[in-house]
């Protein structure tokens, strides 16, 4: 059992009126954040400053009369706003677009999708048309109207090829897209200027929600800055063009004005931001180093919004400077399972890797209790179904399910099996050779395998893979489209006309309970047959200088969100001395 903590964040939304009334499972369960869809922390991390002191340096272009600051840490990721994190970019990568750029629409926590600079929205009956109307006193920071023109250019930007974005929620549903992508046309059909303040987007066939996945996710740009940009300029997400003010120019409460690769980015407040001027002068985000050093910085009050790592969750929870919050992600972890190797191919073999696996065990003592097992490959509780098998630890079952297995020769005893992951720490080590112990105490060998990204991805495209550990998080109920579209190869979780036809019924429904009716129907299936092992999800800790004012529950929500919720409350925040 854990301890409290200073406050727990349960934001209690129309969706979720039950959350009042939950158990204590329940209770962690019931609030949410891949890639990305959303993988999460498949990046190679950037190098870090050699010293804690090094770290904390303020940057020579730190204007001397500025006092009011916040400071985050981030140490790896893009500062590209043109990366949605549905590309599997992940939050991190978000932080410096979220409070410079404006969007549409955008999701608040709980996947409560809300207004940004739309003053409307509005979707045809068959969800083939999304209309968008929109705020008439927005500004980029050089004073220029931001209108459906930058609306559109931001839109075409992502369908260039040059640019890198590769945009399948684009590409493959805005009506031209792909001809637009592949240079065929000059004209893209799907997106049409109604006038200077409203936009309508045409798909070349039915997506329920699919404003969830594009619109809420685009950081729009300015349409006179994009035309004397080479878009090829802009592909990489370290190309020196992401480190000019100009091209990040926004329209958010905060400027851009100077970074430094691996070392920090400096934000300005935006004092013509149309939601009003920001209470703070500027805010930092800087590369502190290691988890130590960052706690290092924590306690002396040089970093004052951090994303606790589980081994250090008791001694932040110990410092007198900082209120530590909770927040249940919607993110989780889970096991792929190649099922094309014919020694995986039965589901009792599946299940009974399941049931040999003691998750429970793995949350309390080496994730400090900040995971729990989770039995759905959904992250959001209110659309999980009653019902599913929770495979709590039982290994004697597991044997049984392996003996069954054998006896109708589909399962050897002597198949090693490979393990593979990409979090390079401690913890995961620790995690694989437990999770190596189990298995061989039901019978099963394995080997973990640690893999740079792009390495684990190559196995995975080229279905080299037995068993691979990824995380995934989402708020999008359309982003689970890649687990079931059939495909040739490895890329969708469950590669079957069944799962394919379920979840195109979901796709094309604008009815969100018939939506509800078919994601049940498909949670209840891979519960029982395994194609993807759903593993743990998790909860994080956010500590918060208590200097810090109006930094709430939405902005903490955002620190542990894998998706774009947009920091709509920033111009509100402040500082106390």
């Amino acid at each position: 059992m854990r301890r409290p903590v200073t406050r727990i964040v349960q934001v209690e939304t129309k969706e979720d009126e039950m959350a009042s009334k939950l158990t204590r499972r329940e209770f962690l369960v019931a609030g949410m954040t891949t890639t990305g869809a959303v993988l999460a922390a498949c990046a190679t991390p950037t190098a870090a400053p050699e010293t804690a002191q090094e770290a904390s340096a303020a940057p020579e272009t730190a204007p001397a009369e500025m006092e009011k600051t916040i400071t985050f840490n981030q140490g790896w990721g893009t500062y590209n706003p043109i990366k949605p994190t549905l590309m599997g970019w992940g939050a991190e990568s978000q932080l410096v677009p979220l409070l410079t750029h404006s969007r549409l629409m955008e999701f608040g926590n709980l996947q409560t999708k809300r207004l940004g600079i739309a003053e409307k929205a509005e979707v045809s009956p068959d969800a083939s048309q999304y209309t968008f109307y929109m705020r008439q006193d927005v500004k980029f920071h050089d004073g220029t109207p931001l209108t459906a023109r930058d609306v559109e250019a931001t839109a075409k930007l992502y369908l260039t090829k040059e640019a890198n974005v590769n945009p399948i929620f684009w590409t493959d549903f805005i009506a031209g897209g792909r001809e637009f992508y592949d240079g065929a046309t000059d004209e893209l059909s799907g997106v049409e200027v109604i006038d200077d303040y409203t936009i309508r987007f045409t798909l070349a066939e039915p997506f329920a929600r699919w404003d969830d996945t594009t619109i809420c996710e685009m950081n729009i740009l300015p349409a006179h800055i994009l035309a004397n940009i080479n878009p090829e300029d802009l592909k990489e997400e370290y190309s020196p063009a992401w480190f000019q003010p100009e091209t990040h120019m926004g329209s958010g409460p905060f400027k851009f004005v100077a970074a430094e690769r691996d070392q920090f980015v400096e934000l300005v407040r935006n004092d013509d931001f149309h939601l009003g001027q920001p209470k703070l002068d500027r805010i930092m985000i800087r590369n502190f180093g290691e988890s130590d050093t960052q706690f290092i910085a924590l306690e002396k009050g040089d970093l004052d919004v951090w994303n606790v790592p589980s081994p250090y969750l008791e001694r932040v929870k110990a410092l007198p400077n900082v209120d530590v919050y909770e927040v249940n992600r919607l993110y989780h972890r889970m096991l792929r399972v190649n099922e094309q190797k014919p020694y995986l191919s039965d589901m009792r073999v599946r299940q009974a890797l399941l049931y040999a696996i003691d998750r429970q065990a793995l949350c309390e003592e080496l994730e400090s209790g900040m995971c729990i097992p989770w039995d759905s490959f959904m992250q959001q509780p209110d659309w999980v179904p009653e019902g599913l098998n929770p495979y709590e630890y039982n290994p004697d079952k597991a044997r049984d399910l392996l003996a069954q297995a054998e006896a109708d020769g589909v399962w050897d005893p002597n198949q090693e099996l490979t393990l593979e992951y990409y979090y390079d720490n401690p913890t995961h080590h620790d995690w694989f050779a437990a999770i190596q112990q189990n298995l061989a105490d039901v019978g099963v060998k394995s080997q973990p395998l640690l893999l740079e990204g792009t390495g684990w991805v190559k196995r995975n495209v080229e279905c080299e893979f037995d068993l691979a550990y990824e995380g995934f998080g989402t708020s999008h109920i359309t982003a689970y489209r890649g687990w079931f579209i059939k495909d040739d190869g490895c890329r969708a979780m469950w590669n079957t006309d069944e799962a394919d036809e379920l979840f195109l019924k979901v796709q094309t429904s604008p009815d969100e309970e018939v939506q509800r009716q078919y994601m049940t129907e498909l949670q209840h299936l891979v519960n029982e047959q395994l194609p993807v092992i759903p593993f743990v999800k998790y909860v994080g800790a956010i500590a918060v200088n208590k200097r810090i004012t109006g930094f709430d529950e939405n902005a903490i929500w955002l620190m542990q969100s894998i998706f774009n919720t947009g920091w709509n409350n920033a111009h509100n925040w402040d500082v106390t001395s």
